[in-house]
């Protein structure tokens, strides 16, 4: 999930296995234990999909790519992760409320499949969040389950890790700066200034806010805050203050929000938020203005040429022109981008990184524990991937390219409608043969059990047994053991009878 909200930190941590989250009398709850709890049970729920059903559609109330292209809206798997995608009757691709300006779908050579990932929802965003009973106070946030079915160059299908990742791969690491003071040599009063005191408690962000390309380059936008991005509000509702600060600002509306991730359907840009180093609205058509989010600063980087083209910290321009300890100083090479903030040294891992609009990296920073020149996230030596936001694929199907939607294999279409387990059918297990010429290439049990009603001599193996004396064997047989008639390299019951009725003679 990807969690811009006033929280203290994230606490959970999946590789101790923790598997619950218990109070005791007379301590302190905080909001990290009680969204750790839920990432447990969410973790719990998605393991337990993944072990039992791993990624499908039940056969009543699933979700369905039709042959004509009609959507049918209904539950999926993927990864173990179930969604819904609502409705009550069969849509077109161009009508899904949850993927805003999307591109037309090819009438040819497609693969169609579903994106899911949770997004973080405010009161921001759905004002039924708030009381007015409540004096339209701001509670608990919630996340939804997105389902968003898109499409990419059948190419690219199945959908694997390297065309469209679950998440980005970079890394990133965090230092509190090591800030020296002087003192002023036109003022002999003063004093350096105690740079603990500077440090606080917060939640530092850093996120992928796009990645595009641009007359064939590739460029990479990030944006940082130490509030986690938390900073937002109605545009024409902001508390005063928020505009004149040093601060720079993010123009969005729900629109922009359901855009993260990757959409692989082409060389069309997809709409993002928009950033700016003063708080002014974009003009335009079609701009978002309906929010706006604060964030410490932004970077665009030209990846193909290893550039920095733009960036502020903190009202601050960023310039690889600085004195190393200058506040935006900025150091770029093929494998890695440093800036200053005015608190900490953000370092990103660049070269054959992945990045996904919508990672995400967050640290809390703590001045009771921590000191200049400390790391709040990885260390000296490397960095941390992000946390999220994780993101679930499932393909529905596929265009040709004559236009024609490719028929499902058996093993898809068993994944695409499979039943409950008080309604299993031997047309839904899989099986694997070990005899084509006697199962005739079934996959499933059904199929394997029909083929055995044409079973005929032909697939009866037959070993002539030992015999001593005189018998019906030795009076019949012309040639030592019985000669393979068919000649398909084996001796059956058939072979025998074909043998006796059509070889032997008085």
């Amino acid at each position: 999930m990807s969690m811009k909200t006033q929280i203290s930190r994230i606490s959970d941590q999946p590789k101790k296995n923790f598997n619950a989250v218990y109070q005791q009398q007379g301590r302190m709850l905080t909001d990290a234990d009680w969204n750790e709890m839920n990432d447990l049970n969410l973790r719990d729920h998605h393991q337990l999909g993944q072990a039992v059903i791993s990624s499908g559609m039940p056969g009543k109330n699933g979700l369905e790519f039709r042959s004509d292209r009609k959507i049918i809206p209904g539950i999926v798997f993927a990864d173990g992760v179930r969604a819904r995608l609502s409705g009550t009757a069969p849509m077109e691709y161009a009508d899904q409320v949850d993927l805003p300006h999307k591109p037309a779908l090819p009438l040819k050579n497609v693969c169609v499949y579903a994106d899911i990932w949770s997004r973080t929802i405010t009161a921001l965003h759905d004002k039924t969040l708030m009381d007015s009973a409540l004096h339209g106070a701001d509670t608990c946030t919630r996340t939804q389950q997105m389902v968003q079915i898109k499409w990419c160059p059948i190419s690219m299908c199945p959908i694997i890790s390297d065309t469209s990742p679950f998440r980005g791969d970079a890394r990133v690491s965090l230092a509190l700066r090591k800030i020296e003071v002087s003192q002023d040599p036109c003022n002999p009063c003063t004093q350096s200034l105690d740079i603990d005191e500077r440090i606080g408690n917060f939640l530092f962000r850093v996120e992928v806010h796009d990645q595009y390309l641009a007359s064939g380059k590739t460029f990479l936008v990030l944006k940082w805050s130490r509030d986690n991005g938390a900073e937002q509000y109605e545009v024409n509702h902001i508390p005063t203050g928020f505009a004149s600060g040093n601060t720079a600002y993010e123009f969005f509306d729900n629109n922009t929000e359901k855009n993260a991730g990757l959409h692989l359907c082409g060389n069309s840009r997809v709409r993002r938020g928009e950033l700016s180093k003063t708080f002014t609205l974009p003009t335009g058509s079609g701009k978002p203005v309906a929010f706006v989010r604060q964030w410490d600063g932004f970077a665009t980087l030209n990846l193909t040429d290893t550039l920095l083209v733009k960036g502020t910290d903190m009202g601050h321009p960023l310039s690889t022109g600085y004195l190393p300890d200058a506040h935006g100083y900025v150091t770029i090479d093929p494998g890695q981008l440093s800036i200053n903030g005015e608190l900490l040294t953000i370092k990103v891992t660049l070269g054959a990184s992945c990045f996904v609009p919508g990672d995400f990296w967050v640290a809390p920073v703590r001045e009771a524990e921590q000191e200049p020149g400390d790391f709040v996230l990885g260390t000296a030596t490397g960095g941390k991937p992000p946390n999220g936001i994780h993101h679930h694929y499932i393909e529905l199907g596929q265009i040709d390219n004559t236009g024609t939607t490719v028929p499902l294999t058996d093993e898809k279409s068993r994944a695409m409608a499979f039943p409950t387990l008080t309604d299993i059918r031997a047309k839904d297990i899989g099986f694997t043969q070990a005899c084509p010429s006697l199962y005739q290439g079934a996959q499933n049990v059904q199929t394997a059990l029909d083929a055995l009603c044409e079973l005929n001599a032909g697939h009866v193996g037959y070993t002539p047994a030992t015999c001593s004396g005189i018998s019906v064997k030795s009076l019949l047989s012309t040639t030592p053991g019985w000669p393979d008639v068919d000649t398909d390299g084996k001796v059956t019951v058939k072979d025998i009878l074909d043998a006796l009725l059509c070889q032997l003679t008085a």
